[in-house]
This record gives C-alpha cells, structure tokens and sequence, in this order.
C-alpha cells in the first residue's frame, strides 16, 4: 500500500483531461432500490437445455409436430407461419437429440397410441432380428456432463412390442464405455412409468443415456427425463446449480419471465398458455419456439415463481396480448375471443396469488407444493407490439385484470398510441451497438417526456449484436448506458440485460452474459458490467457535475429509400448531384416495399436528393442517410418519414427511434412532385421539402467520461461508477464538495483493451480487480482512469 502511495506522489504531474465534482451540499434524490434485474426468455436454449437441469434434449419426442396453420418446406427444412414467417425447423420424420444405436435399428415417431393428449409423439424403437443388440441413444444437448460419484434420476415411459427387456445404462459418446451400472426393465403391455438412480462411474463432459435390447426386440419410448440429483435449491424438477449460481449473482431485483418474442410467437397455438405448464412434466403442453427449436415447458409457471422466489426477486409475469410478433405481417386476436385472454389472466394472478383453500386457483399451487401465494405484483401484456390494434387489446386486457385484481400493476409495449392510455409502466428496449448505446442516455430525456405518468421500464439492453458482442467494447458501451439509466430514478424503474444465456452448441441470436455449454459456463465482460452495477448501490442519488471532452457520433453509410408502390413515386434521385439509378436492390415483405440503397458505404458527408409524389391520402415513405443497410438490433441509420401531411427526422440506433426534430406539418398534393433534400455534414442534419425547411438537427456526443455518484449514509460511503469509453488513460480532478474524505478508498475495475473477450479456454481473461488505494493527501484528487474501463470507487466521507 505505501509503495502505491510513493509511486504515485513521485511521479510527474500529467495534466487533467476531465474533471468530477460531487457536490454533497445540494439536495439528493432516492436511488430506485429494485433497478436491476433478469429477463429469462426461452431463447438461445437459455431455458431447456440451459438452467432446467433436464438433461435429455427432445424428451417428450414432440420436435418436429408441425403446428397447426403452418407448413413445413421440407426442401428447405424450415416452418412457414401463417403470416409468411420463416422459421428453422426438423423434418417430422427425424428425431432430434436422439440416433439409433446399432445400423440394425430403426428410429421412427409413432402417434397411434399416444401416452396423453398433450404427448401425443412417441419413438418407437425397432431392433432388426439380425445384426445383434441394437437400441436408442439420447445424445442430451450436446453432450450429457457426469461427475464421477454423483447420482443422477432417471424416468421415462416404456411400452413394449416384442422382447422381454431392454437395459438402461450411461455411456460415454462413443456408447463403449459404461458410466454407470446397467438397469435392467422387463417390458410392460400398456404405458408404465419406471425410475432408476444412476450412480456415475467416472466424469465425462459428453455422456450419453442408452436403451439397450436383443435382437428382434421392439419397443415406444416417451417422457425421458434424466435429472442431476444435486440441483439449485435441491428441488425436484430442478435447476441447473451453476447457471443459476451465476444468475443469483447478479442480485436481481426483479426476474422477467418468460420473453420476450417467445410470448408474442408467430402462430396462436404456440402462445405460452400458464395452464399448460404446470403440474405433472408428461402433462405439459410442448412448444416450438419463435427462435426455432423445441422447449417442454418444463420450467413452467410454477417453477418460474418459486425461482423468484428463491433469488428474494419480484416476479414480472408477461403475457401476449393477443398480437403476435409484429417483426413482418401483424396478426391480432379477434376482439370478441379477447375475453379469454382475460380471463386467462386472472387465471394466473388467482394461481399464484389465491389462497390455498380455494381450490380454484390457490389450492391448485398448493397441490404443487407451494400452500403460501407467491405475491405475483406486476403483469405485462406484450413485449414489443406496437400500434392502434396492440393499444386497444391491451386497453380491454388492463381493464379486465384491474377489475380483479385492483393491486397488480400492468406494463405495456412502448407504444405512442399505449402512452395515451395512461399505462402502470412501459416497457422499452435498447439493443443496438456500444458507440450508440454510450450516446444513449441522452434518448432518455425525450422517452421520459412522453410517459406522463408512467414509469420506464428497460426490459431489454445491451451491445450483444455483431463482432463486438461479448467483448469488453461492448462492456464500456453498456456500463455508459447504465450510468444513464442510474441518473433517472425517478423515471426508470427497472432494467434488464438481453440476451442473458445462451448455450454455445447450438446458434445464437447474439452474444448472452453467460455463455455455456452441458458441463462449463462462460461469464462474460458484460456479465461483470452488470454485478458491478448491481452490487454497488447506495441509497441517495449525488449531484455530479462530469466536465470532458465530447466525440461526435458520426457514422458511415449509404442513402436509402423504402416505400410501397402504390402509395409514393420516386422520379430523379441525386447524390451531392450526381444522378442514380432507382433500380430496387429488394423488396421487403409484405407488401412489395421498394428498398434501394446508393452511393458509397464509406462516406459520410453528402447531400440526398429526391424527387417524389404521393399517390394517395395517407401515403408514407422513408428516406435515409448513413444507412448501414443492417436489420433489427444491428441497425444503423438517420431516417425521414414523410408524408403527405407531415415529416419527422428521427436516428435508428438498433431497437431505438429517437426524433431528432418535432413533427413539421405539411401539405403534399396527390401526384403532385416534391423534392426532397437531406445534407448531412459530420453531427448536423438538415432537412428541405421544397420550401419547407426542418429544424437543424444535431447527432448526439459520446462523452470520453460518464460518471454517477450515490451515497450510503449507514456506511457514510460514496459509491463513484466512472466509466472510460476513449483507448487511452482519462486522467480527472475528483473533487468533493460539502464534506471531506478519507485518503484510502475501496476500487473495483474492469479494464482491457476493446476486442477481448472470456471463453471456455480462457474464462477469466477478462474480470474485475479489486483493491485498496490511497490517494495523495492534495486535494482535488487526482486519478487515471484506464482506457476503455468501468472502475467503482468507493470513497469513505470522514466524521
């Protein structure tokens, strides 16, 4: 410690870039207390396959029933929903995680003599009467991991056809060696349930579970279920230990369950019903998933409770809101079946919160082993929906479960039309690329304005998309983000990163927190982002006042234009005026949406002009600047909507429109031409409709240093979250005003340059460092911050 204290009083004096003044004189604000908490969606194997401790992938056999509405294009093996959607699927006549285990085996799926109405799918297994042994191999997700000496519970459902028994044992990959002693069962006639322990001979990260039989023997499997006999909590139809080791220590505040997309879907038979995902595993009702492969509900409303209950978090219950996901063609519930929604609703609240004398709602909970409610507070209709048609579902669902249960609050989509209706909460999202989410907390100030008297609710955050995703860049970008949202108490209530797991054998939809497979876990620069955020909070918001220098966010990219044939015309289209071809690059569906992009992706300074006419009353079009020409959270442009009675400039940054102008009125004649003209010169657009001249719009700034400051008064503690978004070393004055502080101070830091990142080789290539540190006795202090670094203080305040 004094060695520090000597190398940094002898070295020569560099000068000071930025500087903090926290200033303990002027009045503070309460922080929120319940800020930071989970989304646990069904995506990226994040649930089956990832903290339900099931080890068999496919259990129930029911991968691969094609929902009804949809079809399967088996030539190029994927759903086509009702809606036009394209969804990865399996051919109905495969058998996902799961392959004979001789050549003299067939593998086939068997409906006619289902086990219930919910598993109507079984594998029948059908041994050659020559050729030998032969049997079935359940392969789990991507390995079965076994530790030598545990025990692990096997059930499964067997009927047989011909033979007298099969065994049952674990193997390794090569089903060659045995890992655990065989089990032998004689076969029944009719549907039988059999258990077995299973003690493991030796550790493997890539086991399999095989049912072994003579030769000529046949035989229907179904509801395989292979269990860790240690799980988190040691409950029965439990959790993976690890992964949620791992969850809980992020300290949510609050666990979003179950989506995200998965609640909206693509088709309404594979809604998530609450009441077909409780009680018994082979009674529950099997989905196929919006992100392409199949989960067996078997964390399941119930199991979804009692997690929360078990991290001491606040359960947030979304449910659809009878729209389905509205990435492409929108599909709404009729309004006359909207009460079955409703009442679906209350259904769930009544379980979980109902007393356990009633048989219908609370008793039914305590059947499942839980007699005290759960206290389920806070209910969301959608997640992303959007619209006039979302509004008015969501209007009739709220009203129905306040009418009932006058003490739930309700969240809703972030939807202008849903901000009229005077919503409990509205949940948003930021999901875009780190430089934009380190300019992001300047879109807060305009979210906020807009929400009268509703909270804000981000359910869903991060720079999880593209090369950088899971990187420490990405980490730098999110810690700014979160310094933003910990400045707005008053208005942000809770956030939430996504996506938060992912196991790595299968694709992801970006990069999760926490990466794993069957036997590790990966946790990554993010995931440290958000325990340090998490688990250093005071209980007073400080005044800071952060003094440094500001980057413009300039980015790179071509001109666009996007509209529907019938309802705009384009004519001549220039570039600084250089004529362009209007040859569309594509059409997005539906609705054969003209889309072209032109000029140089490089660049970044020019002028786009265009000529164009509306065809009709109504008529919309978008035309863009430094287009990246990337969809959804990847996304990256400065837009113009136009109308023909209005015109507003906004920036898309990934999931975020934040208008750079208010909405200009104007008055465009049908089939009259217009031209149209966007300069953009390094952080200024401007923006001409013939005479009609925009406000000047200026991009946002990406601040070298973002800082917030929250005092603890039982510890008379400052707890300083600084974050570094440049690549070289922010030397800053801190100053505090008011009070005087120790000269030793607690520092948490998480510092590494921008592309690194954990993996399962190196699963600590990145992580904080925790020590003391003394300052020099001078005052202001004198600190440099590391270059692309998130560091928390925590200054003691003297007596």
């Amino acid at each position: 410690m004094i060695g520090v204290w000597l190398l940094t009083a002898c070295r020569p004096e560099r000068p000071v870039t930025s500087s903090i003044i926290i200033d303990l004189e002027k009045p503070t604000q309460p922080v929120q207390e319940a800020l930071y908490g989970v989304t646990l969606e069904e995506m990226n194997h994040a649930v089956e396959g990832g903290i339900y401790a099931e080890m068999i992938r496919n259990r129930s056999l029911e991968d691969g029933a094609v929902p009804y509405g949809c079809l399967y294009d088996a030539a190029r093996n994927v759903l086509v929903t009702p809606a036009g959607w394209e969804i990865p699927f399996v051919s109905p006549y495969t058998v996902p995680g799961w392959r004979p285990l001789s050549s003299n085996t067939l593998l086939t799926i068997d409906t006619h003599d289902p086990l219930n109405e919910d598993n109507r799918r079984s594998l029948f297994v059908q041994v050659a009467s020559s050729g030998g042994y032969g049997g079935a191999v359940a392969e789990g997700f991507r390995g079965i991991a076994l530790v030598r000496g545990e025990q692990y519970d096997l059930s499964f459902y067997l009927r047989g056809r011909h033979g007298r028994s099969i065994s049952v044992a674990l193997r390794d990959t090569l089903v060659g060696r045995l890992l655990s002693k065989p089990h032998v069962v004689y076969m029944p006639d009719v549907w039988t349930c059999f258990r077995h322990t299973f003690t493991a001979t030796d550790s493997a990260r890539n086991a399999t579970l095989v049912f072994e039989a003579d030769s000529g023997a046949s035989f229907y499997l179904d509801v395989v279920s292979l269990f860790p006999k240690e799980t988190w909590k040691g409950r029965s139809n439990g959790l993976r230990a690890d992964l949620m080791e791992a969850v809980a220590g992020l300290s949510p505040a609050f666990v979003r369950f179950p989506g995200g997309a998965f609640v909206e879907s693509y088709t309404s038979v594979m809604v998530p019903d609450w009441e077909g995902t409780v009680g018994a595993i082979e009674s529950r009702k099997p989905l196929w998933s919006i992100w392409g492969y199949g989960t067996t509900n078997g964390v399941g409303f119930y199991e979804y409770l009692q997690l929360c209950e078990d991290l001491n978090a606040r359960p947030i219950y979304v449910m659809n809101a009878g729209v389905l996901n509205q990435r492409y063609r929108s599909r709404y519930e009729d309004m006359r079946n909207m009460g079955l929604l409703a009442l679906r609703a209350a259904g769930a609240v009544a379980y979980a919160n109902g007393p356990a004398t009633d048989p219908q709602s609370g008793g039914r909970r305590a059947t499942h082993g839980h007699t005290a409610p759960f206290g389920l507070s806070d209910v969301a209709f959608g997640d992303a929906n959007y619209g006039e048609e979302y509004a008015r579902r969501y209007l009739f669902l709220r009203r129905a479960l306040r009418d009932t249960f006058p003490q739930v609050a309700v969240m809703a989509s972030d939807s202008a039309a849903v901000q009229n209706l005077h919503a409990d909460r509205i949940h948003t999202r930021y999901l875009m690329d780190a430089d934009q989410l380190m300019a992001g907390s300047a879109c807060f100030e305009t979210k906020i304005r807009s929400l009268r008297k509703a909270e804000l609710f981000v359910g869903a955050f991060g720079a999880a998309w593209g090369d950088e995703g899971g990187t420490m860049r990405a980490a730098v970008g999110e810690a700014a983000f979160l310094v933003g949202v910990e400045h707005s108490p008053a208005h942000i209530c809770g956030v939430s990163y996504s996506p938060l797991l992912g196991h790595t054998g299968f694709p992801l939809n970006g990069t999760p927190a926490i990466l794993f497979d069957a036997s590790r876990v990966v946790k990554t620069p993010s995931y440290h982002v958000l325990k340090m955020f998490a688990g250093h909070r005071g209980k007073e918001l400080l005044v800071t006042e952060v003094n440094t220098y500001h980057k413009p966010l300039v980015t790179c990219g071509r001109a666009s234009i996007a509209f529907s044939g019938d309802e705009f015309e384009a004519g001549e289209i220039a570039l600084d005026g250089a004529i362009q071809s209007i040859i569309p690059e594509k059409e997005e569906p539906p609705g054969g949406v003209k889309y072209m992009q032109l000029g140089d992706s490089m660049i970044c300074n020019y002028t786009l002009s265009v000529r164009v006419r509306p065809l009709k009353r109504g008529a919309t079009m978008r035309l863009q600047v430094r287009d990246n020409g990337l969809n959804d959270e990847r996304r990256s442009a400065v837009s113009l909507v136009l109308t023909d009675t209005a015109a507003l400039l906004y920036r898309c940054a990934g999931t975020l429109r934040q208008p750079l102008t208010k909405v200009v009125p104007l008055s465009l004649s049908k089939n009259a031409w217009s031209t149209v003209q966007i300069e953009c010169r390094d952080e200024t657009i401007r923006c001409r409709i013939d005479r009609v001249e925009l406000p000047e719009a200026t991009l946002p700034f990406i601040p070298s240093l973002l800082s917030v400051a929250t005092y603890d008064p039982d510890t008379k503690t400052i707890i300083l979250k600084v974050v570094n978004t440049t690549m070289h070393e922010e030397w800053t004055s801190l100053d505090v005003k008011g009070r005087k502080v120790e000269d030793e101070a607690e520092l948490l830091q998480l510092s590494a340059r921008p592309e690194s990142r954990n993996t399962f080789k190196h699963p600590d290539a990145v992580k904080p460092v925790r020590q003391a540190i003394r300052f020099p006795m001078q005052r202001p202090i004198r600190y440099g911050f590391p270059p692309n670094s998130v560091t928390i203080l925590r200054l003691k305040v003297k007596e």
